[in-house]
């Protein structure tokens, strides 16, 4: 179960944020759009779709967005940010 194939690859500044609180990765829910395309989430295709939700507000405040970004993605962009999988195998949501 803990075993390196079972991880989710991710960027260290977005793992500190994760294990700080300050985002979280949610279920989305029928009827959530993408902000980006605002196409509404298709279960369908895809049975288990998750989200970003920031949960520190001081990420995306409007004044300090230029200055408070986590990699090349502005924080204020990852909010309800849909995770996208290249196939099938996603973490369970009983380990998010």
């Amino acid at each position: 179960m803990f075993a390196l194939s079972n991880g989710l690859p991710i960027h260290g500044d977005f793992k500190r944020a994760l294990d700080s609180g300050r985002i979280i990765i949610v279920p989305t829910l029928k009827g959530d759009r993408d902000p980006e395309s605002e196409v509404e989430i298709d279960f369908e295709n895809d049975k288990n779709p998750f989200k970003i939700q920031v949960l520190d507000r001081s990420l995306i405040d409007e004044d300090k967005v230029a200055t408070k970004h986590i990699s090349t993605i502005l924080t204020s962009n990852l909010q309800e940010r849909f995770l996208k999988f290249k196939t099938n195998f996603r973490p369970s949501k009983r380990y998010l």
